[in-house]
């Protein structure tokens, strides 16, 4: 009767061994995911500045000459409807 009882909880010790390892290996795997998707979304974001600046100087140049010649400052729909495409 020992011998069983010690065999069944060595059965249950290596299960949960195994448990342990395969929970590892499934962290480790959505660590490596997680990191790949952070280097993409960063690298896109990275592409995507100069032409954000390129925008954002345009739209100031645009709000100086507006101001100079005494018209009204661009509305934000106008801002809104052109270049935001990525979204």
């Amino acid at each position: 009767m020992h011998t069983h009882y010690t065999t069944l909880l060595e059965q249950s010790r290596d299960e949960t061994l195994q448990v342990q390892l395969t929970h590892q290996a499934w962290q480790a795997s959505l660590s490596r995911v997680s990191e790949c998707v952070r280097l993409a979304l960063k690298e896109r974001t990275d592409d995507a500045l100069p032409y954000r600046r390129k925008i954002a100087a345009l739209k100031e140049e645009n709000r100086v000459l507006r101001a100079k010649v005494g018209w009204d400052p661009p509305s934000d729909s106008e801002d809104d409807d052109e270049g935001d495409t990525d979204r």
